[in-house]
């Protein structure tokens, strides 16, 4: 056991070190002040090192980078841009400014057809939605995310989604399907030897086992997801462990290990600016200072909860979530209408070809039995059944052209295809008669008789005998 611990502390301490470097080398590249694509790259990545840290940051950087895409015209920058300020914006508890950044990202990433892009954002849409307490809406954009992760075999985003659902079913208090998701986003974290992932999913659990009353177990995922949330700069993780923890302790009758670890989680997320966090925690101190009667303690955290409760949900804000959710659905509307009128114009174009190859094979057919000996009337019927063929296929195939002329007007419609049909009846007639004629000529050719060469002993003269 003290060999698993001693090798899980020089993982997450060689993970800890390793982000820290990064950022470092980040920094050098962001300070050299570059106007190309690569200095977008660097703040971006380093926005996102900020995230669950230091989110206020994460912001400022990803608001430079997407000026610096525009001066550059660098549209992929851009969309990633959009997304980190989405993200950061949604750990600062600004639900509206990250739906509608995410949103624009993802319209972006949609027009690059960039998987990858597109997968993430739609995960992060998900989330967001998730705090707002839709957890259904959010289910179905998760669950999105988690088919394009399978579709590519990123096991990192396989497990953030699988995560994602997991919480989600929680909220919805469907425990069983809870814990398989979470489970799996931790198998999934730890083979892929994602630190923060695997210190996630602990933490999941811990909420998962603390909602189903097993408190100790609960407990025990807590605490071990806390050396991961530390390596990984999860402060936003570390805040929901520990009031995870001060939860059980005050269950358990340990009011003063509660009110402790609750502090801790307020302090951590009002200095990172973890609006969503400060809230959670306030809401806790506010009734454990009422029960504990220390009535200018209650105040103050209740002042502070209402403030923050005002600032998440306020009916502006909801109202604007709203609109730009109804948006959203109706520009998915538009795009599965346009995909299903493409797919539409693509089986028509195939039964068009097809119709096609059977007329010019038909047609074929037809020169190849006049050529042999054929009775009149057979002819006669499959030239009338070739004009058929052919006059409906042109009706068939400039009927959207005559609508769009026309304007729907059956007069002129039935004028335009009466017109067609009588440049194609003389047509047909000539070309009958030319068959017919030909036809007569072959028969008659066929009826006449050769010329018999004279019999040998006819053409012979006559001889006599001596």
């Amino acid at each position: 056991m003290r060999k698993l611990i001693a090798t899980a502390f020089i993982v997450i301490s060689s993970a800890a070190f390793s982000q820290s470097q990064r950022a470092d080398s980040l920094k050098q590249i962001i300070n050299e002040d570059k106007q190309d694509s690569g200095q977008v790259k660097a703040l971006v990545a380093l926005a996102r090192i900020y995230l669950y840290s230091k989110p206020d940051t994460g912001l400022s950087l990803a608001i430079r980078g997407l000026s610096l895409s525009k001066q550059i015209s660098f549209t992929r920058g851009e969309a990633s841009c959009l997304e980190s300020i989405g993200d950061a914006s949604d750990n600062l508890g600004n639900y509206p400014v990250a739906l509608e950044n995410c949103f624009k990202a993802l319209r972006i990433y949609e027009q690059l057809k960039e998987e990858n892009g597109i997968r993430r954002t739609t995960g992060g849409i998900g989330s967001i939605y998730s705090e707002q307490g839709e957890y259904r809406h959010a289910l179905e954009y998760s669950f999105k995310a988690k088919e394009m992760a399978e579709r590519a075999k990123n096991k990192r985003a396989m497990s953030v989604q699988l995560l994602n659902i997991g919480d989600d079913y929680n909220k919805l208090q469907m425990f069983d399907s809870a814990r398989i998701y979470t489970l799996q986003s931790y198998r999934l974290a730890v083979e892929a030897d994602e630190t923060d992932m695997t210190g996630s999913a602990l933490n999941n659990l811990g909420e998962i086992f603390s909602a189903m009353a097993q408190d100790e177990l609960a407990l025990q995922y807590y605490r071990q997801s806390l050396p991961f949330s530390k390596a990984g700069e999860g402060d936003d993780m570390q805040c929901d462990a520990w009031l995870g923890m001060a939860k059980i302790f005050r269950k358990k009758n340990q009011p003063d290990s509660g009110v402790y670890y609750a502090k801790l989680s307020f302090d951590l997320a009002k200095n990172d600016g973890f609006i969503k966090r400060i809230y959670d925690a306030s809401v806790f101190l506010t009734d454990y200072y009422k029960v504990a009667q220390k009535i200018d303690s209650a105040f103050s955290y209740q002042q502070i909860t209402m403030d923050t409760k005002d600032s998440l949900f306020s009916e502006e804000k909801v109202r604007q979530i709203q609109n730009l959710s109804f948006q959203e659905k109706l520009r998915q509307e538009q795009i599965a209408e346009e995909k299903q009128r493409t797919e539409e114009e693509m089986k028509n174009n195939l039964q068009l070809i097809g119709i096609t190859v059977f007329i010019v094979t038909f047609i074929l057919f037809f020169l190849l039995i006049i050529r042999r000996k054929t009775k009149p009337r057979t002819i006669e019927f499959f030239g009338a059944l070739a004009l058929l063929l052919v006059f409906e296929f042109i009706a068939l195939f400039i009927h959207p052209y005559i609508e769009k002329w026309t304007h729907h007007t059956p007069v002129y419609m039935l004028l335009i295809l009466v017109g067609i049909a009588s440049l194609l009846v003389p047509l047909h007639h000539r070309m009958e008669r030319v068959v017919k004629e030909k036809l007569a000529h072959k028969i008659h050719h066929v009826s006449k008789p050769a010329p018999q060469p004279a019999h040998p002993k006819a053409q012979a003269p006559n001889r006599t005998k001596k």
